[in-house]
């Protein structure tokens, strides 16, 4: 599997103009559920548009960090209550699933 990821994998036939964000968005968030290995080119060249040539790590990586940035820039302009909800629900999940420290 190791081998697999490190592979280049090469486009042969290249996207012809660029693909929109929200496409490109889509196909982070599939690739990151499910990992590159299991996505097909056609959900690749997009998130990877204009590279022609890339490893499957090249991928999990970029959809990580699209999302990543995403996620921060979300942040940004979001209330600071609404902020403060979500990391009381995130801490109030992480008990209810681990259990209390």
């Amino acid at each position: 599997m190791k081998n697999l990821i490190n592979q280049k994998i090469k486009v042969l036939n290249p996207l012809p103009e660029a693909p929109s964000l929200d496409r490109r968005l889509s196909c982070a968030a599939y690739i990151s559920a499910r990992g590159a290995l299991a996505a097909g080119i056609s959900t690749k060249k997009p998130l990877m548009f204009p590279y022609k040539e890339f490893t499957e790590n090249d991928v999990e990586n970029v959809a990580a960090q699209l999302l990543t940035r995403l996620h921060i820039e979300l942040l940004k302009v979001l209330p600071p209550e609404a902020i403060q909800r979500i990391s009381t629900e995130l801490d109030e999940y992480l008990s209810l699933a681990l259990g209390d420290l």
